[in-house]
């Protein structure tokens, strides 16, 4: 081999790459950041092939992760599915459409490659596609019985058949407008029509119902129930006993039915505490496919806290603070239960699903509350004449959704409980006898 001939080391390892076995790739892939995880797609000869066994959620956490400008490797090779996961959650807040992230969206869409894009437009629902545009573009008709050459002087100039007309009201999302229309065009004249004659009639109501209707479709597969299912982690789940519950049971043969995806991300155990008794648990679990099991109910559960608490999936510090919520609860409920015992935290941990360990978990925390009201009833004046920490740590319990007054124990601001040592506190302070007392000791 001639020395200009030789592999550099770059080379080498990008070719050890694309020939590494499927099942250690994975491994690979799981491991590493967002930005990691991009950059090893980006070297792959094909991609697809690893990303299109993620689930949509989980593409999603990896688009979020990486941030949505640096993102268009993952997106040009992202299923439709996936892509329109990402649009049912990034265009609507709280089920109404919000133009500014849906202009970001139509900056990046219009970044792909063009057989992209006109899968993408193809796929999308014409109901949804009219409402997206409606905001940015303003469409006229000529009038047949006018002069032609006197109307296009009053029509804007931009139009692909001489028939619709379009007036752009961002002049900044122009060319992106013009890209996503055009590949429209070439991909299905006869739905560009359709789109076109819609937004030239004017935006109805009723298409902006249909868009929110089968979007909530969409995402109740997904794991984003209706509201009212979504309240549902916070009903009392009765007592746990060792063995598997009725209401696990049901669960674990809808889990049976579906069938979840053979990749997915270990993101949500990365938001358990690692001192805690929940992950001391999870590191004693040896099974790849229960640490999946475990990791894909956190997700779900995750979705019913962000739509139960009213939070936006959108954004990645809303969808941490749920992940955090729900480990936080799942460890007050294996603590509660089973003391500090590592075993038996581990069957519970094995023979329970997530949502129940948590719901658990919350109703801990409100016998606690339960036993502060009896407490203060005691006294006159409200809880500020219960001095500090005592009332700084009763006001944020009683709140409508309970915080943990962390600011007593040095941290910046209030928080979701996360063990049953922080519920101890609260409890210890309890006392008839240590209400005239100086609290500054803390």
């Amino acid at each position: 081999m001639e020395p200009g001939d030789r592999e550099t080391s770059s080379e080498v390892f990008l070719k050890a790459l694309n020939e590494m076995p499927a099942a250690r790739l994975e491994r690979l892939f799981k491991s590493l950041s967002p930005k990691a995880a991009v950059a090893l797609i980006d070297s792959l000869k094909n991609p697809e092939i690893l990303l299109n066994r993620l689930r949509d959620q989980d593409f999603f956490y990896l688009v979020k992760g990486v941030g949505e400008e640096d993102a268009l490797p993952l997106l040009a090779f992202g299923t439709i599915d996936q892509l329109l996961y990402c649009t049912d959650i990034e265009f609507w807040k709280k089920d109404i459409l919000y133009p500014p992230h849906i202009a970001k969206w139509i900056e990046i869409f219009s970044r792909l490659e063009i057989d992209k894009i006109e899968e993408f437009t193809r796929n999308i629902d014409p109901e949804l596609l009219v409402c997206i545009l409606h905001p940015f573009v303003k469409v006229k008709t000529r009038d047949v019985d006018a002069d032609y050459l006197e109307e296009l002087d009053r029509l804007p100039s931009f139009t692909l058949e001489n028939i619709f007309f379009i007036d752009f009201s961002q002049p900044n999302m122009e060319s992106a407008l013009k890209i996503i229309l055009e590949s429209l065009f070439i991909s299905d004249s006869e739905y560009y029509f359709s789109v076109m004659l819609s937004l030239a009639s004017g935006l109805f109501l009723e298409t902006e119902e249909a868009a929110l209707r089968f979007r909530r479709a969409r995402l109740a597969e997904k794991g984003f129930p209706a509201f009212d299912e979504a309240y549902e982690i916070y009903k009392d789940p009765g007592p746990l006993r060792q063995g598997p519950s009725p209401e696990a049971s049901v669960l674990q043969s809808d889990r049976q039915n579906y069938e979840y995806p053979g990749l997915s991300l270990p993101y949500p155990l990365q938001s358990i505490d690692p001192g805690s008794l929940f992950m001391r648990c999870l590191n004693q679990l040896d099974d790849s496919a229960e640490r999946d099991r475990i990791s894909l109910e956190l997700a779900n559960l995750a979705n019913k806290i962000m739509i139960a608490d009213g939070l936006d999936p959108s954004e990645l510090e809303d969808l941490h603070s749920s992940l955090r919520k729900a480990s936080g609860y799942i460890n007050i409920a294996l603590q509660e239960v089973c003391s500090d015992s590592l075993s038996l935290a581990k069957t519970y941990l094995q023979e329970h699903h997530m949502e129940t360990l948590f719901r658990r978990g919350f109703h801990s925390i409100l016998s606690l509350r339960k036993d502060v009201m009896r407490f203060i009833r005691k006294y006159e004046g409200g809880i500020e004449n219960l001095g500090h920490p005592l009332a700084l740590l009763l006001r944020e319990l009683l709140k409508k959704r309970p915080l943990f007054a962390a600011q007593v124990t040095g941290e910046s601001k209030s928080r979701d409980f996360l063990s049953k040592a922080e519920l101890d506190l609260v409890r210890s302070f309890l006392n008839e006898n240590t209400v005239e007392e100086s609290w500054e000791h803390l």
